[in-house]
This record gives structure tokens, C-alpha cells and sequence, in this order.
């Protein structure tokens, strides 16, 4: 006799993980490249160790014909091919847009290769509304490929283990439960028939992508009702922060958000304030805000170090606020943040060394507000941020080189 559970899929909000490629060591994101198809070698997981994430429901042992019934013992989801970076709460799908999942049975399984309905064991993926099965392949002891959406036996487990490869379906705009499940006519190498619980759902969600910043096709200018002087009314009039003509191309090349730092600070003040209120990004208020505060209390404490030859209140405060915004000197700095920045936006390079991270690290700063389950003190979670941040300079939301507050 069967029995089977019912399962309900609990979907856990995530942010993501991905390869930032050419980082320097020490900030690789969890996985390795894949280049023109070679795939390096794994090491065969320990299934001992792996997480378990759904254990199939034992049933009163008077009331099963078996002892010990043929049931999944427990999944582990995963990063790597190597299942050696579980996934436990959160995934934002990145470069890589390929997960792992490792079945373990109680017993060993009937192997059927093949890609039709008659595989065995049977393993699907259900996403949202569709369903994906996985090929199985033949079974070689020195297999080390395993192409997406395809499963595999895991060698030396004697049959029990199956690791799957499934590909993220493209255009992912909204969480996206996940769960894997397990076709009702698996059987073990006796041909018993599968029991327990079919449906083992991940314990995270696939999320979208980072919103892309929408900005007005315009440059900005101080609130309506505010008196402007006759060279701020010629800016207002060619949407341009200077006052020089428009139509000159060097004007055209710098972007409307650099434009701030021609201001006087009072309009300064007025036009960043336009800017923040207009950004559609999560957090991006409060992380311009402690910018602003960090930049302005960094100016004020310079000055009068300079004077005082005293440095110690403006070295206390530079590290108090560096750890604040998520800066660890040697882990992620300003240098590692302007080094991502320009490998996804090279035209953006400037000719000369000079340039301004502020709104890298602003960027930086409100990814850790949006995912506050990040500990930028952890290596795998300094590996995720970064691996956001990436996806947020791919995107446009690193507004501009310039510091409005010099």
C-alpha cells in the first residue's frame, strides 16, 4: 500500500548569488566559469553531510508491508555541481542561472536512461505553473558533465543518489516557487514502488532581477517656486547644469547627475534632494542620505584635522562610518567596487585615475538595506552583495562618477 503527504510549498523572499568574473582572489563568487563548454572536474558530494531539506514521513511500522520502505530520504539544493554550497534561503539568479539538486532514496534506485516518459527514477521540477523533467543519463563512474536539465547517478552511493542540473527559466520577474518531485512510478532495484512524500519544496524562492532605476529624460533642476538667478533660469531653459550651450559635445558626454556638482551647495542641496525624490529604487533615500551625511561630516573633520594636526576624531570617524555603509579594508573597498563597475561599463572608464565612487557606495550601501539578511562579515554573503552590486551596475543604477559634495 502507498501512502503519500501532503506537502505545502513555503516560498522564502530572496535577494541572489553569481560569478563576478576577473575578480581578484579572494572575491570569486561560489561556482566556476564555464568556457566554451569544458567543464572542470568534480568531486563526488558526501551524501552524509548534505542538508536536508524534506525527509519523507515514516508511517507506523505495523502498518507497512516493509520495514524499511523504499522513500526519499532527504534533497539538498545547491549552487555547484560539486554540492558544496547549499542553498538555504535565498537565490537571486545571476551570471549563472543554473542550480543543482541531490536526491537521496532510502534504497537504490531502478536506472533507466533516457529522455521519454519511461525514465527511471522519474524526477520532475515543478517552477510556479510549469513542470520540467530531467533527462536521465547513462550511468559512467567517470561522468563528470551533466548538461542542464539532465540527472545523474551519483557514483559510488550505490545507486541512491541522483544530482540534477536545472536551468532557471529565463525572464524570472517575480519570486518563483520551486520544488522537485518525484514520479509515483520510481521503483527500487527490487521494484518496489516509491512511498512517502513526491513533492520536496526548496526553501527558497527564485527572485526577479534588480529593478532598473527610471529617471525623467531630463536633467535636474531645483523644485518649482524656488528663485532661481538668471544663470540657473538659462539652465532650467537647456535642461543642462551648466550655462554654456547645450549642443556642445563635451556637455553632452557628462551625465545630468554629474551636472549637481556645478551648483552652488545651497542649489546643491535643492537638486540632490529632486534627484532622491525621483529615484524609483528600493532604500535609495536612506542611502543617499547617509552618503550625504558621511560625505559632509568627512569635509567638515578634514578641514579642521588639517588645522588641528589632529587626527584622531577624523580617523574615528571614518571607521566607525566605513563599517556602517559595509566597507572592510582587503574584503570589499572602493577599489573593489569601482573595479566592477568598470568591468561592466568599460565606455565608462575615465581617461584619467580621477573619479568619485560616491554613488558606488551608495549603490553598494542600499543593497544592504534591501537585503538585510546579508552579513557582509561572512564570506558566502560578501560573495552574494557583490554579486548584486554587479547586476545593479549591469543595470544603470550607479548614477554617476562624480561626489555632489565636493
Amino acid at each position: 500500500m502507498r501512502f503519500f503527504a501532503l506537502v505545502t510549498v513555503v516560498a522564502v523572499l530572496f535577494g541572489m548569488s553569481m560569478l563576478i568574473n576577473g575578480c581578484d582572489e579572494g572575491m570569486q563568487m561560489a561556482g566556476s566559469v564555464i568556457e566554451n563548454g569544458a567543464e572542470p572536474p568534480i568531486k563526488e558530494p558526501e551524501t552524509p553531510e548534505d542538508p536536508v531539506t524534506t525527509m519523507g514521513d515514516m508511517k507506523d511500522p505495523g502498518t507497512q508491508t516493509d520495514v524499511n520502505p523504499f522513500q526519499v530520504a532527504r534533497v539538498g539544493w545547491y549552487e555547484n555541481r560539486q554540492a558544496t554550497h547549499p542553498i538555504t534561503d535565498i537565490y537571486t539568479a545571476c551570471v549563472e542561472t543554473r542550480i543543482y539538486v541531490q536526491v537521496v532514496f532510502s534504497k537504490s534506485v531502478e536506472h533507466a536512461a533516457g529522455n521519454d516518459r519511461n525514465v527511471l527514477p522519474a524526477l520532475f521540477i515543478a517552477a510556479d505553473d510549469a513542470e520540467t523533467r530531467f533527462e536521465i543519463l547513462p550511468h559512467r563512474p567517470n561522468q563528470e558533465r551533466i548538461p542542464p536539465n539532465t540527472g545523474k547517478k551519483v557514483h559510488d552511493t550505490h545507486g541512491t543518489t541522483y544530482l540534477c542540473a536545472y536551468e532557471l527559466p529565463t525572464g524570472v520577474n517575480s519570486p518563483s516557487t520551486i520544488a522537485l518531485r518525484v514520479g509515483k512510478n520510481t521503483v527500487d532495484a527490487e521494484g518496489n514502488l516509491i512511498t512517502g512524500n513526491l513533492l520536496h519544496p526548496a526553501p527558497f524562492t527564485i527572485t526577479e532581477m534588480p529593478p532598473t532605476v527610471t529617471l525623467p529624460n531630463r536633467v535636474f533642476i531645483p523644485p518649482t517656486g524656488t528663485v532661481l538667478s538668471k544663470n540657473e533660469k538659462d539652465l532650467k531653459d537647456f535642461f543642462a547644469l551648466t550655462g554654456r550651450n547645450p549642443t556642445d559635445p563635451g556637455l553632452q558626454k557628462a551625465r545630468s547627475v554629474d551636472r549637481i556638482t556645478l551648483l552652488p551647495l545651497k542649489d546643491r542641496e535643492e537638486v540632490y534632494d529632486a534627484l532622491v525624490a525621483a529615484v524609483n529604487l528600493p532604500f535609495f533615500a536612506e542611502a543617499a542620505e547617509k552618503m550625504k551625511s558621511r560625505n559632509l561630516a568627512f569635509a567638515s573633520l578634514f578641514v579642521e584635522a588639517v588645522k588641528t594636526k589632529n587626527w584622531e576624531a577624523f580617523n574615528d570617524f571614518l571607521e566607525n562610518m566605513n563599517q556602517e555603509i559595509g566597507i572592510q579594508a582587503g574584503k570589499i573597498d572602493e577599489a573593489v567596487l569601482a573595479r566592477i563597475y568598470f568591468e561592466e561599463n568599460p565606455k565608462d572608464r575615465p581617461i584619467s585615475k580621477q573619479c568619485s565612487c560616491y554613488w558606488m557606495l551608495l549603490e553598494y550601501y542600499r543593497l544592504q538595506l534591501q537585503y538585510p539578511q546579508l552579513r557582509i562579515s561572512a564570506a558566502k554573503d560578501r560573495k552574494h552583495i557583490l554579486c548584486l552590486y554587479q547586476q545593479s551596475a549591469r543595470a544603470g543604477n550607479v548614477l554617476g562618477l562624480a561626489n555632489p559634495w565636493n
